[in-house]
């Protein structure tokens, strides 16, 4: 049967206050930096004999614990429950690919360019999409299904048929004629919830290094990272450089909390009690590195060429511009419509200009489209970014209303909270 489900994390690195813990405890994590190159961010230390900076291998296997991939540029974490198997790859269209083998994963994508697709590959059929959040489960007769928790992806059958397209909510087995409602509270689900929220702990192409060593009965207690738990054993992972909320919450009930500030290619070594010392470690290079020329009249590949470049050598601006100048080219076509949300987002996050990225934001939802969950939820952050209380309030209650079960309705409604407690003091 499928699985049963109910919106990409946010990119600021400190989930708000109030926000639910995720309990990640026993996940390996990886991040991808390239078509194939990986990086160990949460492990047991010393499991698989994986190291950060390591490549990893095509196929993967989840034996000790969930384990995880990043993509850059745009975004994609991949999450492989225990037990499972896949292999990571390109379509013959040069997409993304990954071939489930075995047991399930859950995949959440920051919005692809347009004419670009995330494929996961089964023997039952595949699923495309451009950017959402979804679970697909391969049980050991080879049958599939697929839950939705955030956008639409097309699910197409073995015998290549029309492909259905399933939106938030919805779940189906490949094959069926529709598919039909989920159960938002099942325990998939709330393991896909749990494993697609990750993503803010690693978001930059360059990521820094935490270690704990192993800790003995004494030092028992949790460790919880921008209100990540993560757990009490042993770890390596990488995460984003900057600031982060550290908590340690030991055995006997006390809590010490600290800001850890992380540069990207050092490593930290976490013990109780706040006693850090700080070590040297391999800095990860940057995903790209040229510029592409450019052309007098480009097309709309061009552009976006042009435009995941500039991403993936952190060229920011250019990257900007090449967005600007693909809506004021094609305005009235899909590339341009997707644009205006990954516009929004570099101008929100990457180039500080809030006002702009709310403009965007609000030119992408007076068209619509499969990314009107990501492009509202960005009208908020540029909306918090400006100071505009009254007015994010308001938006938050409307995505509430229209998206209760997206991932990050948890963080919103304790947003909601302070801005409501805020107002009555």
């Amino acid at each position: 049967a499928a699985p049963s489900p109910a919106s990409p994390a946010s990119p600021t690195p400190v989930l708000a206050a109030g926000a639910p813990s995720t309990d990640v405890s026993g996940v390996r994590m990886l991040a991808a930096l390239s078509d194939s190159a990986a990086l160990v961010a949460l492990t047991p230390r010393g499991a698989d004999g994986l190291t950060p900076g390591e490549e990893a291998p095509e196929v993967l296997r989840a034996e000790g614990g969930d384990l995880c991939v990043r993509y850059l540029a745009p975004l994609a974490s991949v999450c492989l429950g225990e037990g499972g198997e896949m292999r990571l790859g390109r379509g013959p269209s040069g997409d993304r690919e990954v071939e489930l083998r075995a047991g399930r994963l859950v995949a959440a994508l920051d919005p692809l360019p347009e004419g670009e697709r995330f494929v996961v590959q089964t023997p039952a059929g595949s699923v495309s999409v451009v950017g959402t959040v979804f679970i697909v489960e391969l049980d050991p007769s080879g049958e599939a299904s697929v839950s939705v928790l955030e956008g639409t992806v097309e699910v197409r059958g073995r015998e290549r048929d029309a492909p259905v397209r399933v939106s938030a909510g919805l779940g189906m087995q490949f094959g069926a004629a529709a598919p039909a409602p989920v159960i938002s509270d099942a325990p998939a689900l709330e393991w896909g919830r749990a494993r697609a929220a990750l993503g803010a702990l690693w978001r930059d192409a360059s990521v820094a290094r935490v270690t704990r060593p192993e800790v003995d009965e004494d030092a028992a207690g949790e460790l919880v990272l921008d209100g990540v738990s993560l757990g009490a054993a042993p770890l390596d992972m990488v995460v984003s450089p900057g600031s982060h909320a550290l908590e340690w919450r030991a055995a006997d009930g006390e809590v010490s909390r600290e800001s850890l500030e992380l540069s990207p290619g050092v490593a930290r070594s976490l013990a109780p009690r706040s006693r850090v010392a700080v070590a040297a470690a391999p800095e990860v290079s940057d995903v790209g590195s040229r510029s592409p020329e450019r052309a007098r009249r480009p097309s709309i590949d061009a552009l976006k060429r042009r435009a995941r470049s500039a991403r993936a050598a952190r060229s920011w601006a250019e990257a900007a511009e090449s967005y600007e100048e693909l809506i004021r080219r094609y305005p009235r076509t899909p590339a341009a419509q997707n644009a205006r949300v990954q516009l929004g987002e570099l101008l929100r996050d990457r180039l500080g200009q809030p006002e702009r990225a709310l403009a965007s934001y609000d030119d992408y939802i007076a068209r619509g489209g499969d990314l009107i969950v990501e492009a509202h939820h960005g009208r908020i952050l540029a909306l918090r970014q400006l100071g505009r209380a009254a007015e994010e309030r308001g938006a938050i209650e409307r995505f509430l209303e229209q998206f209760p079960g997206s991932l990050v309705a948890g963080g919103l409604r304790a947003r909601l909270d302070e801005l409501r407690a805020a107002e009555k003091r």
